[in-house]
């Protein structure tokens, strides 16, 4: 869980290439993913896929879109 919080905090919103690569080690069965210069090794399958979950609802969180609503102010 560690490894999962520090990895977690290093980035604001998380890229495509991260969460892709987060996806090919889950269907590959390895818990180490490497990203550009970094790597990170987990302690199990489940953490990954509680990461992935976090940065999917996170990426969703940052795209959803909030419709406008106006009033004549009667």
């Amino acid at each position: 869980m560690m490894l999962m919080v520090a990895f977690m905090s290093d980035f604001s919103t998380y890229s495509n290439e991260q969460i892709q690569a987060l996806k090919e080690a889950l269907i590959k069965g390895v818990r180490t993913v490497s990203y550009g210069d970094r790597s990170v090794t987990y302690s199990s399958m489940d953490e990954m896929i509680r990461l992935l979950n976090y940065m999917i609802r996170t990426r969703e969180k940052r795209t959803t879109r909030v419709p406008a609503t106006f009033s004549k102010g009667l």
